[in-house]
């Protein structure tokens, strides 16, 4: 996001926002703000269920059961 809003900044588009009468920080800043805080908990939730799902396949490589996983919630 930083490379992208750095790239507006040398091609000049944020000037011409500007120039236009329009808020580069309402058009450009809040909405990926916003979109991060709603999109970050849910990868957050599944990087953590696809975790847990890979070390239950290592575990029963290992010999222990997938129960051992349910225990411990």
């Amino acid at each position: 996001m930083a490379a992208e809003i750095g790239s507006m900044r040398v091609t000049q588009q944020i000037d011409a926002m500007r120039a236009l009468g329009t808020s580069p920080i309402k058009r450009i800043v809040i909405p990926r703000l916003l979109a991060m805080l709603l999109v970050l908990p849910i990868l957050t939730i599944i990087a953590n269920f696809v975790g847990l799902l890979g070390a239950m396949g290592v575990s029963i490589d290992m010999g222990i059961g997938p129960s051992f996983f349910g225990k411990n919630f």
